[in-house]
């Protein structure tokens, strides 16, 4: 079994939400913990508010995208991140993810079952 691999772009590994869609590149690999995956928004906006039951790591490649974490107990914190900026997000956070046309983010995120743990808290 090959240690290293580049993984390419493969159009039968794109998902297509409301206002993004997303490059699964960890669907075509080996990996076992962690997963890669782009996220490019279509359309400006919101891609949901949401839980997320395990770890990030957010590359922005290009636009502006914006956190809104809903922390119990305390107002709202907002993080924007614009091209070259890593944002991190540790497990349990409660978050809104709102971005600009064409903003294109790197994402990595551990472990892989990680549609198994996400709630969605949209009304």
């Amino acid at each position: 079994m090959t240690k290293v691999k580049n993984i390419p772009f493969d159009p039968e590994q794109i998902t297509t939400y409301t206002r993004t869609h997303t490059d699964d590149r960890y669907k075509n690999s080996s990996l076992k913990v962690i997963g890669p995956s782009f996220m490019t928004w279509d359309q400006g906006g919101s891609a949901g508010r949401y839980t997320v039951n395990y770890e990030e790591v957010v590359y922005v490649v290009e636009g502006e995208v914006t956190f809104t974490f809903y922390p119990e107990d305390a107002e709202p914190q907002v993080i924007t991140g614009v091209a070259g900026d890593v944002i991190t997000i540790v497990a349990g956070s409660n978050l809104d993810y709102s971005g600009t046309k064409g903003t294109k983010i790197f994402v990595v995120f551990s472990p892989l079952n990680w549609e198994e743990l996400l709630e969605s808290t949209q009304g």
